[in-house]
């Protein structure tokens, strides 16, 4: 148990401060019901294994989404990531508590070029982003998905809303944040990836029509 709050607190705190600072406020709208939780992401994705780490009631409020999860995944060989992961039923497409934001407020100071990553077998662009703080280093990988659309940013969202403009429904909206330590970059940025591709694979389900 100390080993998974170790690993995700500062994820944890990164969320945390983001709530103070990025409130959250979507425009009504027509949002299609999931029928999934975010909770649902397996604990066993390829060779990781993840244990949740408990979100704060507060901050669960704080975020207004319909359900989220924080989570460590590990290897037998010992490499970790932290995992958060939220989804939203109502509202346009945006980009709620966008991480570059979130870290640059919260104290932490970006370290070189933000990185866009393709997925491997399935569609859309992640961000990755390295930022370190008081002698921390850690890298992030995060996108945020309406339906088939994937994006990272506010021109993605608006691309994303054009595509469901004239729909009466809209696909809900989930957003998926990694962190990793980067004392060795290379080897985050593969783990990041890895099990990105892993998460990703299972998202590109959560259709409401599709059971997760």
């Amino acid at each position: 148990m100390l080993m998974r709050v170790l690993i995700v607190a500062p994820l944890l705190l990164v969320v945390h401060f983001c709530m103070q600072w990025a409130p959250n406020k979507f425009e009504n709208a027509s949002v299609e019901s999931p029928t999934f939780a975010v909770e649902e992401l397996p604990t066993k994705l390829g060779e990781w294994v993840g244990q949740d780490v408990e979100l704060d009631p507060k901050l669960f409020a704080a975020i207004e989404a319909r359900s989220a999860l924080n989570r460590a995944y590990q290897t037998q060989s010992g490499q970790h990531v932290s995992v958060h992961v939220a989804l939203w039923d109502e509202g346009m497409p945006t980009t709620p508590h966008v991480p570059t934001l979130c870290y640059e407020m919260s104290g932490w100071t970006l370290e070189g070029n933000p990185k866009k990553v393709e997925f491997s077998n399935v569609s859309g662009d992640a961000m990755l982003m390295v930022y370190n703080r008081a002698n921390t280093r850690v890298a992030i990988l995060y996108w945020y998905q309406v339906g088939e659309a994937v994006f990272f940013d506010h021109d993605g969202a608006r691309s994303a809303t054009r595509g469901v403009w004239n729909s009466p429904t809209r696909p809900p909206l989930v957003k998926v944040l990694l962190q990793a330590p980067a004392n060795d970059l290379e080897e985050a940025e593969r783990e990041l990836i890895e099990l990105a591709n892993e998460i990703r694979n299972w998202t590109i389900r959560l259709k409401p029509d599709s059971p997760s």
